[in-house]
């Protein structure tokens, strides 16, 4: 008989939960917030459209690389 806290107990939880809960726990939640809008699926995701478009033509005009348009990676949502 399997007792009934047996799947939820912290000492039967895997390492890869484990790292997996210790990365979101880094997440910066202001800029998760920011990119959950952004990607917010309503109307279409014109958020998101309207932003990039709006990178490309700022990059457009970049004179050096910091200015030049970057896409977002998950590691931009680490401290």
């Amino acid at each position: 008989m399997i007792p009934s806290n047996f799947f939820c107990s912290p000492h039967k939880t895997s390492n890869s939960t484990r790292l997996l809960t210790l990365k979101w726990l880094r997440v910066d939640k202001s800029k998760l917030q920011i990119l959950q809008h952004q990607l917010d699926p309503s109307a279409n995701f014109t958020s998101y459209r309207a932003t990039l478009k709006a990178a490309i033509w700022r990059s457009e005009g970049a004179k050096n690389d910091a200015e030049m348009y970057k896409p977002p990676s998950a590691s931009d949502l680490y401290d």
